[in-house]
């Protein structure tokens, strides 16, 4: 276990996060998810976008190429994406 501390985010750095998120979702998921889903379909120009978003990594360490994000901010993303 690491004993580096936790990154925090004040509430404007995790609403910025979060509305790009959600700008991202309404852009380029939404419009298509019921199609996708009907055909059990994962895109991967939407995994590609997911990965440059850096959400793949999004609690890893900064020191790792990660975002560093705290838990409580990658659960909102999280369930961000599972709501579409």
């Amino acid at each position: 276990m690491s004993d580096e501390p936790v990154k925090q985010l004040d509430a404007e750095q995790e609403r910025i996060i979060l509305d790009g998120i959600d700008r991202f979702l309404e852009r380029d998921v939404r419009p298509y998810v019921s199609e996708l889903e009907h055909n059990d379909i994962y895109p991967q120009e939407i995994a590609d976008k997911l990965k440059e978003m850096g959400l793949y990594g999004a609690t890893i360490s900064e020191d790792y190429g990660g975002l560093g994000l705290p838990v409580t901010t990658y659960a909102k993303i999280v369930e961000k994406i599972s709501g579409v």
